[in-house]
């Protein structure tokens, strides 16, 4: 009997600290995979809009531009680029470079929420990927929002 009470504790113990455990295993994970899955998501978003997508990408102390295929244009100065890309933390200036034709990403929803000049967002919100794009501003590019992606529209 006393054993039985002891398995039962221990199985209780068990269960109730295993949610502790698995949070851990997702803080271990090798950051490169988040980075690499990022990346493949902006490039399916990038080629998806644009034809022959040359990438400029304001990042701060995340680098993801390697992880970017390397059939993509990634394009070092802005101002060469047809899609922007800025990272959450970038001290890079939207109004640094001619942006007015280019489509322009984030990975920030409020930076997305605040700002009419940016496409869309992509980000994390518990544990899971989200996209956001904006009709306002894809009227104003001219660009026709595929049916596949007409579930992100805000």
């Amino acid at each position: 009997y006393k054993m039985d009470i002891l398995m039962k504790i221990l199985i209780a113990l068990f269960l109730s600290l295993l949610p502790l455990f698995s949070k851990n295993i997702y803080f271990i994970q090798d950051c490169s995979n988040i980075n690499e899955l990022e990346a493949k998501i902006i490039s399916q978003i990038a080629q998806t809009f644009l034809k022959e997508p040359k990438i400029f990408i304001a990042e701060a102390e995340e680098k993801i531009s390697p992880y970017f295929s390397k059939d993509l244009s990634i394009e070092i100065n802005c101002n060469n680029a047809n899609f922007i890309y800025i990272k959450k933390g970038s001290q890079f200036d939207i109004n640094s470079c001619e942006h007015k034709n280019k489509i322009i990403f984030t990975n920030d929803k409020y930076i997305f929420k605040n700002n009419e000049d940016i496409f869309g967002a992509f980000y994390w919100f518990k544990s899971r990927p989200n996209v956001k794009l904006s009709s306002k501003k894809a009227k104003s590019l001219d660009i026709e929002i595929p049916d596949d992606y007409l579930k992100f529209v805000d």
